[in-house]
This record gives structure tokens, C-alpha cells and sequence, in this order.
């Protein structure tokens, strides 16, 4: 009986990574010219973690090498890479957030949900009320080995630049 209750977890389990492989919100599937209006005129971003659980620091990522790695592809790109003093006092206090949740499974892979979001001031048009939103977002679900640390740096790579391939095209040179 036990070894048919594995069996029909471990069957779960591969279907619902199937399922979740399959499920990618990126730039690319969102409105871009609408969140590249958003982009126009940026001066620059702060960039912050908003979370990293802890089966992802398990996993060997840490807040250093990501923050590292995501404020070195805004730099190359012209990017300017805002300090929490400046950020205040640029109009719209714009913040470029990225997360990593992620999950281990026992089937020694984990599943991590990736999100990178621009969250700033914006105005809605029903009543001028102005507040604080994401204006550009990119999620993806993907499944590593325990050894896959480097492609998991290189998905929030990869995310970062749909990042600057918008910034770039709304602040063309």
C-alpha cells in the first residue's frame, strides 16, 4: 500500500511540474506598449529584494549574488542604479523588486516562482488618486536540480534584460 502511495505521489508531483513549467508570465505577454509608457523618462531605478524563502537560500542562492548580478545587468545597459536617497527624491520613487520563492520537492528539485517588478507612483484616472503600483512585471515558474544554481541566476538574467530591452525602447538614445 505504502508503495503505491509513493508511486502515485511521485506521479503528482511530475504532472503538476509539467504544469507549472508550462506557466511563464514574461514582459512579451503583457501590454508593452502600455508598460514601456511607464519606462519613459525613468532617471534610473533602486533595486531591492522583496523576498527570498528559505528553501531558495537552502537551494544556495543568496541576496548578495542576486542583487549583484541584477544591478550589474541595469549598469551595462546604462541603467542608472538609484540609492535609497535618491530614490526618494526622484518623482515617482520608481523600485525595481525581484523575489524567489522557491519550494523543494522530494523528488530533490525545487520549484521556484521568479518575479521581477518595477513598483512606483502612479495616478489613477477615475479621481487623480495617486499611489504606489507595479507598472511592469515578469513571473516565471521553473524547476531546478540541486545543482542548477546557475540556471537559476540566469533565468532573473534573462528577466532583467526583457527589463532593459523595454527601457531601452522607451528611452531611446
Amino acid at each position: 500500500m505504502k508503495s503505491l502511495s509513493v508511486k502515485l505521489g511521485a506521479i503528482l508531483a511530475v504532472f503538476w511540474i509539467i504544469v507549472i513549467l508550462h506557466s511563464t508570465v514574461s514582459a512579451d505577454d503583457i501590454d508593452t506598449e502600455f508598460t514601456r509608457k511607464g519606462l519613459r523618462g525613468l532617471k534610473g531605478v533602486y533595486v531591492s529584494m522583496k523576498n527570498l524563502s528559505p528553501d531558495a537560500i537552502d537551494f544556495g542562492i543568496t541576496k548578495d549574488q542576486i542583487q549583484t548580478d541584477v544591478e550589474l545587468r541595469l549598469r551595462l545597459a546604462g541603467i542608472k542604479v538609484l540609492t535609497k536617497e535618491e530614490m526618494i527624491n526622484i518623482l515617482g520613487e520608481p523600485c525595481f523588486y525581484w523575489e524567489i520563492i522557491g519550494k523543494k520537492t522530494y523528488l530533490e528539485r525545487f520549484i521556484f516562482t521568479i518575479m521581477i517588478y518595477l513598483y512606483q507612483g502612479v495616478i489613477v484616472k477615475q479621481n487623480l488618486l495617486e499611489g504606489q503600483g507595479i507598472t511592469w512585471l515578469n513571473l516565471q515558474v521553473i524547476s531546478a536540480g540541486k545543482k542548477d544554481l546557475d540556471y537559476v541566476r540566469n533565468c532573473v538574467k534573462d528577466m532583467v534584460d526583457e527589463f532593459v530591452n523595454d527601457y531601452l525602447a522607451a528611452n531611446p538614445k
